[in-house]
């Protein structure tokens, strides 16, 4: 389909040489009906822009009269932000099991971002889970931990890493190394506050366990969120 506005023709009814009279002008610039420079104006220019700024935009757009940009990403330059943690494997508890979903760490297990538009937001977490354990006389080693990212309000669906394995002295040291990706759609109805996402993890079976880690170290892997509006 071709786009394209149709070209303004001048409803002209004047002649060379004619007094020009008030309804020569009045056809030419004001007249409601096609042809006229304010009809043009109304009926082709400014709704046409409407239309285009409410197809682009996601909410109220203010024309400011200043021919300058007015937002910082624009439709090709999507809003996006990155984090990055490796201060340190996080440990998350090898003994104790939890009854609802628990922050990981408040401080760098989470992204906070500033909408630049209202709509749909991508968030996605990556990192390594790290378990370690033994059975002193032999026996085996179980676990059993969910994760998931939420704002709060809406959360992602939960990661889950099951393990059972046979250990059998003190010396025998089993590890697990689980690579978690999460993913949550947040939709944002205001860019007057800023959005954080956390991580939250749930311990629900714990045996003879020595390390739960959420890995966040240049050893065992970063922790890493991703921001992008859709």
């Amino acid at each position: 389909m071709t786009i394209s506005i149709d070209e303004f023709v001048l409803d002209k009814e004047y002649v060379d040489g004619d007094l020009l009279g008030e309804g020569d002008l009045d056809s030419a610039l004001v007249d409601a009906t096609d042809g006229s420079v304010e009809q043009y104006i109304n009926n082709k220019i400014r709704l046409n822009l409407t239309q285009l700024a409410k197809d682009i935009m996601p909410s109220a757009y203010t024309f400011n009269d200043d021919g300058e940009k007015s937002l910082t990403n624009t439709i090709f330059d999507k809003q996006t932000e990155e984090l990055t943690y490796e201060g340190g494997d996080i440990d998350i508890d090898p003994n104790t099991t939890d009854l609802d979903f628990a922050l990981v760490n408040a401080t760098d297990a989470s992204v906070t971002f500033s909408p630049e538009h209202i709509g749909k937001y991508k968030i996605t977490c990556q990192f390594n889970h790290l378990l370690k354990g033994h059975v002193d006389a032999g026996g085996e080693i179980v676990a059993e931990v969910n994760f998931r990212i939420s704002d709060g309000t809406t959360a992602s669906p939960a990661a889950k890493v099951l393990w059972n394995e046979k250990s059998v002295n003190a010396s025998d040291i089993r590890t697990k190394v689980t690579p978690i990706t999460l993913t949550l759609l947040v939709d944002v109805d205001s860019i007057d506050t800023d959005v954080t996402v956390y991580l939250f993890k749930r311990n629900y079976v714990l045996t003879e366990l020595t390390d739960n880690d959420v890995c966040a170290s240049a050893t065992n892997g970063q922790l890493y969120f991703l921001v992008e509006k859709v």
